[in-house]
């Protein structure tokens, strides 16, 4: 090889170094904001069970409610 093809070869060597450094880089970075993304979804999960637990309480103290009325009703008309 001359001395130009060496150079530019080495240059070339140097070139793909430093881009794969860049894609190891990148990737670390992305499997990280993976590993946060996997937690902020089981995070989201576990609060959409804990809104639906909450619905249904208050289904359930609605209809509770609703009862106590129409028992009050009742015990009022008995009077």
């Amino acid at each position: 090889l001359s001395e130009k093809e060496h150079s530019d070869l080495q240059s070339n060597i140097d070139l793909l170094k430093s881009r794969n450094r860049q894609l190891e880089n990148d990737l670390q970075r992305l499997q990280s904001q993976q590993q946060h993304n996997q937690l902020a979804l089981e995070r989201l999960d576990e609060y959409e069970e804990t809104i639906g637990q909450l619905h249904e309480e208050l289904n359930q103290l609605r209809s509770n409610k609703k009862n106590q009325q129409s028992i009050n009703k009742i015990f009022i008309l008995s009077l």
